[in-house]
């Protein structure tokens, strides 16, 4: 899922943001490696150069997906989640204070940041509305419903990009009760 349609890797290629992208130092992980925690001490705001990143939060064996970051987006390591390679990623990074300071020699670029944020901030909102006021069943047909409708084909022939780990424990949830993983709740086992 894409955050939004803005891209800041395009914002930054405009002529006048040499400044601007020379704090920006480019880093590479290897699918499933995790880039930030919430105990990293770095306090960093990223790009997305290439790959996919997933943003989640984390409490013992539960996992819960806030967005997928592409390419173009935008996020801070001094959030409360972990960031983690979908797939092999380079983001560009810079420390929060630098980054911060540079931009406001770039009054122009605080409306590709407004928009990014704006639309990961609806996106959560959009995420505890559908916790708190609806039913499984709904929740589940509305995600699958948003996914096809993208028809973006996925490695190995998914027809969505479904987080691995909400995947699989889907699998583990819904496999035969003697096989079934002891860490599926009866709340995760509801039928849809």
């Amino acid at each position: 899922m894409k955050v939004t349609s803005v891209s800041l890797l395009e914002e930054l290629e405009k002529p006048g943001y040499h400044a601007l992208r020379k704090e920006l130092r480019p880093r590479r992980y290897r699918r499933k490696a995790v880039l930030f925690d919430p105990l990293s001490e770095e306090n960093l705001v990223f790009v997305v150069r290439t790959g996919r990143v997933r943003v989640y939060l984390a409490y013992e064996d539960k996992e819960f997906c806030l967005a997928v970051l592409g390419p173009g987006d935008v996020y801070s390591t001094h959030t409360r989640a972990f960031v983690q390679a979908i797939e092999d990623v380079e983001i560009l990074v810079a420390p929060a204070e630098v980054f911060r300071s540079r931009m406001e020699a770039f009054p122009g670029l605080y409306t590709t940041m407004i928009r990014v944020l704006g639309a990961l901030l609806g996106r959560s909102i959009t995420i505890i509305d559908s916790l708190a006021f609806k039913k499984v069943g709904m929740r589940l047909l509305e995600l699958l419903s948003v996914e096809a409708a993208r028809g973006e084909p996925q490695p190995g022939g998914e027809c969505c990009s479904i987080c691995n780990s909400q995947r699989n424990n889907w699998r583990a949830c819904s496999a035969p009760r003697a096989r079934r993983s002891p860490r599926c709740s009866t709340a995760s086992r509801a039928r849809v």
